[in-house]
C-alpha cells in the first residue's frame, strides 16, 4: 500500500564512541603514539518519506562531537626528539541519505533498520597542546580537514514508540559508520606548529535517543 505524503521527523541528541590508531605523517618525520579517544556528544534530525507502508527514504543532519588526544613524537634533525600531548575536540557534520525498512506495528511499538551512506565536513575543530610533563604549550582553534574521502556507510537498528492518538513518539537507535576518511590536522593555522599526521577512525558507533512526531 502507497503512503504518498506520509513524512516523520526525528530529532534527538547521540552518545558517539570512536575507535582511532596511528597513522604516520606523509614525510615520516613525526609519528602519532598513545592514541586514546572519550564519548563526544551529537545532535540529529532526520525527515522520512515513507513511499510504502514499510520502506522510507531517511535524510537529514547529524552534528557529532569527537575527542582524540595523542602524543606527537617529532623527529627534528640535528636536534633529536621532541614530543607533546595533544587534545582535539572535533565537530563533525555529516548529512546520511538511507533507506529504512520498518517492521510491522505491535502494541504501538515498531522495529527499524536502516542504511545508506553520509557526506562529511569538519566546520569546526579546537586543540589544547601539553607537555608530557605537564603545562600548556599552546591552545586554540585548528586547521582540520577529512581526507582521502567524505563519505562514509552507516547501518543502524532501533524501536519506536508511537502514541497513535497524538501521532508523537519516542525513539532509540543504535547507529554504526566505517569512516574511510582520515582527519587531517595541521595545526592551529598553515606553517604554524604544524603536525603534518593523519589520524584515521575506522569504526563509529552512536546511541541514539529523542522523539519523532
Amino acid at each position: 500500500m502507497f503512503c504518498p505524503e506520509k513524512f516523520e521527523t526525528k530529532i534527538g541528541v547521540s552518545n558517539n564512541f570512536a575507535f582511532y590508531k596511528n597513522y604516520p605523517s606523509a614525510n615520516y618525520s613525526s609519528y602519532l603514539d598513545s592514541p586514546s579517544n572519550t564519548n563526544g556528544f551529537g545532535l540529529t534530525t532526520k525527515e522520512e518519506y515513507y513511499f510504502l507502508n514499510y520502506l522510507s527514504l531517511q535524510t537529514g543532519l547529524e552534528l557529532i562531537e569527537t575527542k582524540i588526544a595523542f602524543n606527537e613524537i617529532y623527529i627534528a634533525p640535528n636536534y633529536g626528539t621532541e614530543m607533546y600531548r595533544h587534545n582535539l575536540d572535533l565537530y563533525e557534520l555529516q548529512i546520511p541519505i538511507n533507506l529504512k525498512l520498518t517492521s510491522k506495528n505491535y502494541k504501538n511499538f515498531k522495529a527499524y533498520f536502516y542504511g545508506g551512506i553520509a557526506y562529511r565536513t569538519l566546520p569546526y575543530a579546537i586543540a589544547k597542546i601539553n607537555y608530557p610533563a605537564g603545562g600548556l604549550l599552546n591552545s586554540g582553534q585548528i586547521d582540520a580537514g577529512i581526507y582521502d574521502n567524505k563519505f562514509s556507510p552507516n547501518v543502524g537498528l532501533g524501536i519506536n514508540y508511537t502514541n497513535k492518538e497524538k501521532k508523537f513518539g519516542f525513539f532509540g537507535e543504535v547507529c554504526y559508520k566505517y569512516l574511510s576518511g582520515e582527519y587531517f590536522y595541521g595545526g592551529q593555522k598553515k606553517h604554524e606548529w604544524i603536525n603534518d599526521n593523519l589520524i584515521e577512525n575506522k569504526q563509529f558507533v552512536s546511541i541514539i535517543l529523542g522523539v519523532n512526531f
